[in-house]
């Protein structure tokens, strides 16, 4: 602003010093600069207005792109809890054992893949009961921004993909009279209930393997309308239409209008073992502590980033109390048993702000009101609680339950709120150990 001050002052004078002869020209000339100066004045308002309208967009293109992968990244812990659970416990969600389905562990596959094409992956998982192919296999969906988990289809294993989401699976035994094609289900996905749908099923009768049915009625040639030998029964998802033999083009017509131009897809399958599964339960944790350590510097004096970043936690946490006590004035006190010191708690102004359990996995509390410019996790006792639960989960933690985590599995931690009329009075924080 200052500059285009400056400029108009000089042309001014400029404009002065050429005489009396310049009349209506000198006029002229001096409503034209100051216009050109307040256009120049209006473009570089509008730049800056331009400027931070982009990085706003910027921002919340980033926060939006966090937010899908924190997404993804829940999806993955979730299901390699599940696999954990089949491996370990030998258990399947909702409490259903594998071993009452009476398979084999050892032989059980995964693979995690977005099979009903809705953009998101699912969990597959199969097991065998013997070298046959004879086994189960479930298609799982877990939706971590609504917490909602559903099992898509149950089937079995002999699984065969199509890209647009469309699925035919083999019965585990033929009870057919014919072999060219061996009996099958046809599966699409239903986007609005979210599982799989029947569709129909095929099975058919060949006269050179079977020239009498179970019933020994004969083979009706009157029937087969092409000649070749082969009928093919295809049942609706209602159960209708098995009693009416088709050729071999009504079945393909039948079977195109559910696969039509789609292409057959590899499903990647690994086996359940926790070297390929592992780092599932992770993935989240990995990018919280990235996505906090990039933000943190904005929280103050955040001691739980120290908490969560030592190697050594238990040790940490005595640090965090030297320094409330040395840098900030809290008053510590120590309660033991037997020479054992099992619980500090710390004071300001008659408040109590802090307060440490030193039985089992140590965590500590932040409560009371807050100390100066402490916090952790970039919140603090006294805060509003949305706004609170708005910065756990923009660093990413996610509630489950009871509290925040960032993870279920050993090695995670959370932070659980307690709150009054909507604003913060205490903050646990600890990490998870199961037992």
């Amino acid at each position: 602003m200052r500059r285009y001050y400056v400029l108009w002052i000089m042309c001014i004078c400029l404009l002065t010093g050429c005489g009396k002869d310049v009349g209506q020209t000198s006029e002229t000339s001096m409503a034209d600069t100051t216009i050109d100066v307040l256009e120049m004045q209006q473009e570089g308002e509008d730049t800056q207005e331009a400027d931070a309208t982009s990085e706003e967009a910027t921002t919340e293109d980033t926060q939006a792109q966090w937010q899908e992968e924190f997404a993804q990244a829940r999806r993955m812990d979730y299901y390699g809890r599940i696999l954990w659970g089949v491996q370990n416990a030998h258990a399947l969600p909702g409490g259903e054992s594998v071993d009452s389905e009476g398979a084999d562990v050892s032989n059980s596959k995964y693979a995690i893949y977005d099979i009903d094409r809705d953009g998101q992956d699912e969990l597959l998982l199969y097991f065998l009961f013997d070298e046959y192919m004879n086994g189960t296999a479930r298609v799982y969906d877990f939706d971590p921004n609504t917490g909602t988990f559903i099992t898509e289809l149950t089937e079995a294993p002999q699984i065969t993909s199509y890209d647009n989401g469309t699925l035919t699976v083999k019965l585990q035994s033929n009870q057919s009279l014919g072999e060219t094609v061996w009996p099958f289900h046809v599966y699409t996905y239903d986007g609005m209930t979210g599982v799989y749908t029947l569709r129909g099923s095929v099975e058919t009768w060949e006269k050179s393997l079977a020239a009498e049915d179970w019933e020994g009625t004969p083979f009706p040639d009157d029937q087969d309308a092409d000649g070749d030998g082969v009928l093919y029964y295809i049942t609706d998802s209602q159960g209708n239409g098995s009693d009416t033999p088709k050729t071999k083009e009504d079945y393909e017509a039948w079977l195109n209008t559910f696969i039509g131009d789609a292409a057959e897809v590899e499903i990647p399958w690994l086996d359940v073992a926790e070297e390929n599964y592992g780092s599932y339960y992770n993935k989240n944790k990995e990018m919280f502590m990235q996505r906090y350590r990039e933000k943190s510097a904005n929280y103050g004096k955040d001691i739980a980033l120290q908490y969560i970043e030592a190697e050594d936690s238990d040790a940490e946490v005595e640090n965090i109390e030297s320094l409330l006590q040395d840098s900030y004035g809290v008053q510590m006190n120590s309660e033991e048993s037997s020479g054992y010191t099992f619980l500090v708690t710390g004071a300001m102004d008659g408040v109590e702000v802090y307060t440490s359990g030193k039985e089992g996995p140590i965590s500590f509390c932040y409560e009371g009101k807050k100390i100066a410019d402490v916090t952790t996790c970039g919140i603090y006792p006294g805060m509003d609680e949305d706004e609170a639960k708005r910065i756990l989960e923009d660093i990413g933690f996610y509630w489950d339950e009871y509290e925040y985590v960032t993870g279920k599995m050993d090695g995670n931690y959370y932070i659980s709120l307690e709150t009054e009329d909507g604003i913060v009075q205490r903050i646990w924080v600890g990490y998870i150990f199961t037992y």
